[in-house]
């Protein structure tokens, strides 16, 4: 993929991200027209049979917030010092689509953990 743009792009993209309990979130956007779906992991889907990531919810995001989302995600694509080859507990799986051009990263735990705490739940 040449390299992301600065902004969110015109068009329609997705991300996808999976924090690293396994918790989903997918951003729709056109854009900075974006809406989300947060799937948490539900107890029956746990390792230990307990875990719950909270309630599923979706709704809009305010431009602001996408346009910050969008230039976190597109500096931790970017930064290979901060990816890891392997998906394991505790890492961050980032999915962008725009347009039919895909690009996925796992980033190492911790490296994340501002960009999940400002994901709505």
């Amino acid at each position: 993929m040449p390299e992301l743009p600065e902004a969110p792009p015109a068009g329609p993209w997705q991300l996808l991200v999976s924090d690293g309990s396994a918790n989903r979130w997918t951003i729709d956007a056109v854009g900075v027209d974006a809406h989300y779906t947060f799937d948490p992991v539900q107890p029956h889907q746990s390792s230990t049979g307990r875990y719950s990531g909270g309630t599923p919810s979706h709704g809009p995001l305010a431009a602001t917030t996408t346009t910050t989302l969008w230039a976190r995600v597109r500096g931790l694509l970017m930064n290979s010092a901060v990816q890891v080859p392997d998906r394991a507990k505790g890492t961050v799986l980032l999915h962008l689509q725009v347009g039919g051009v895909e690009r996925e990263a796992i980033v190492r735990m911790g490296v994340a953990d501002d960009l999940i705490a400002g994901l709505p739940r």
